[in-house]
C-alpha cells in the first residue's frame, strides 16, 4: 500500500493520518505528498504534508516517520507549468530544516526529479515538503511529490 494524500480534485487515497509507517509503504517504499492548490502563488513559499492544506508555517505541515532509513528518489509533478523563465522548487524538509533532496520544475515543464541525493531519517523524525514559486509563477492547481523510503 502506498501513502498518498488526498487532493481537492475528487481523488481520495488511503491512510492520511498518523505517522508514516510500514502500512503506508508499497513494495518500493514510496511516500507521496500532495496538495490540491497552495495558498500563496507568485513568489510564495508554502509547506505541505499529509493533508490537502498548505501552510505558511512549516511545523504545521510535518508528518512523523516511524521507521529509520534513507529517503531518496524525489519525483515532482505540477499540474500547471510555471511558464518560461519561472520555477516551482520542491524540497524535502526534515525536522524543520531543508535537505539536499530537491527538484525544480522549470519553464514549460510539469515534472522534475532528484535521483542523486539521499537523506537519512530516524524513527520520530518529521518530514514535509517546501514549495517555492518564483516571482512570476501563478498558484498551481495542484502538485504531487513522491520519495522512496528504504527502511534500515
Amino acid at each position: 500500500m502506498s501513502l498518498i494524500l488526498h487532493g481537492t480534485n475528487g481523488i481520495t487515497f488511503p491512510d492520511t493520518t498518523g505517522p508514516f509507517d510500514g502500512a503506508d509503504l508499497n513494495k518500493a517504499g514510496e511516500l507521496i505528498f500532495g496538495y490540491g492548490g497552495a495558498t500563496g502563488g507568485s513568489g510564495s513559499t508554502v509547506y505541505f504534508g499529509r493533508t490537502d492544506a498548505s501552510n505558511a508555517t512549516e511545523v504545521n505541515a510535518r508528518s512523523p516517520i516511524s521507521t529509520a532509513g534513507v529517503i531518496k528518489n524525489m519525483y515532482a509533478r505540477s499540474e500547471d507549468a510555471p511558464s518560461s523563465g519561472d520555477t516551482n522548487a520542491y524540497t524535502l524538509m526534515l525536522n524543520g530544516s531543508a535537505t539536499s533532496l530537491t527538484c525544480t520544475v522549470s519553464g514549460t515543464d510539469t515534472s522534475a526529479n532528484d535521483t542523486s541525493n539521499t537523506v537519512t531519517v530516524a524513527a520520530g523524525d518529521e518530514v514535509s515538503i517546501k514549495w517555492v514559486a518564483s516571482s512570476g509563477v501563478p498558484q498551481p492547481t495542484g502538485s504531487a511529490i513522491s520519495v522512496q523510503l528504504i527502511s534500515s
